[in-house]
C-alpha cells in the first residue's frame, strides 16, 4: 500500500519521465503500463527517425530469439513495440523462476486460449529454435480443444503444420495416445479424480 507521499513522488516521477519521453518521441503506451525507468536512454536504437529505448537485456534476448530488431511492428508502432519488447524479453524472464522451455510452452498455451493466431506463429518459431519439441507443441494444442473448441484448435494445428513443414519437421508426428477409444470415459475420470479429488464424482 503506497503512502500519500510515495504516491505523490510516483506521480511526479511519471510526469517528468513522460515529458522527457515526449521530447524523444517515445511515449510508453501498451496494454501493460510499464514504468519509464525500464528504458535505456544510453543505448537508443534509431529507426525511421524514431528512437526506441530498449534495455540491453531486452534487445539481446529479442535478437537471440528472432534475429534483427528491424521488424515491421517496430517501424509502424515503435512506441508499443518498445514497451512490448522491454516487458516480454527483459522483465518477464528476469522475474520468472521457470526454465526457458517452460516459459515458451506457457506462452504458446496462453496464445491458443486467447486466441492469438498471429503472435502464436511468431512465438512458435522461437520456441522451436529454443528446444521446445514439436510433439510438446502439438500436445498443448490438442489439450486446449475442450477449452477453445475444435474450430479454433484446427486453426492452430494448421498453422503449426505449415511452420513444421517449413522447418523440415516430418508430419504426421509420432502418435502419443495412451488410452484406447473405449476407455476414454474411465481413464478421463481417473485423471480428473487425481486432479480434483472425489468431488468430481458429485
Amino acid at each position: 500500500m503506497q503512502t500519500n507521499k510515495e504516491s505523490l513522488e510516483r506521480r511526479e516521477f511519471l510526469k517528468t519521465s513522460l515529458k522527457t519521453a515526449a521530447g524523444l518521441g517515445v511515449l510508453g503506451i501498451s496494454g501493460v503500463y510499464l514504468t519509464p525507468n525500464r528504458a535505456n536512454a544510453a543505448n537508443p536504437i534509431q529507426l525511421k527517425e524514431q528512437t526506441m529505448n530498449l534495455t540491453p537485456k531486452a534487445k539481446q534476448t529479442f535478437e537471440k530469439l528472432f534475429g534483427n530488431i528491424n521488424v515491421p511492428l517496430a517501424k509502424s508502432d515503435p512506441e508499443f513495440f518498445t514497451n512490448y519488447v522491454n516487458f516480454a524479453f527483459d522483465e518477464v524472464p528476469t522475474e520468472s523462476k521457470l526454465e526457458l522451455k517452460e516459459n515458451w510452452m506457457i506462452i504458446l498455451a496462453s496464445l491458443v486460449a486467447i486466441p492469438a493466431l498471429s503472435e502464436f506463429k511468431t512465438i512458435l518459431k522461437a520456441a522451436l529454435k529454443n528446444g521446445v519439441e514439436p510433439v510438446a507443441i502439438k500436445e498443448i494444442i490438442y489439450q486446449a480443444t475442450p477449452y477453445v473448441g475444435m474450430g479454433k484448435t484446427i486453426d492452430f494445428i494448421n498453422v503449426s503444420n505449415e511452420i513444421f513443414t517449413q522447418q523440415g519437421i516430418a508430419l504426421p508426428l509420432e502418435p502419443q495416445g495412451k488410452v484406447e477409444y473405449a476407455q476414454r470415459r474411465e481413464k478421463g475420470l481417473e485423471t480428473q479424480r487425481t486432479l480434483f479429488g472425489e468431488a468430481i464424482d458429485k
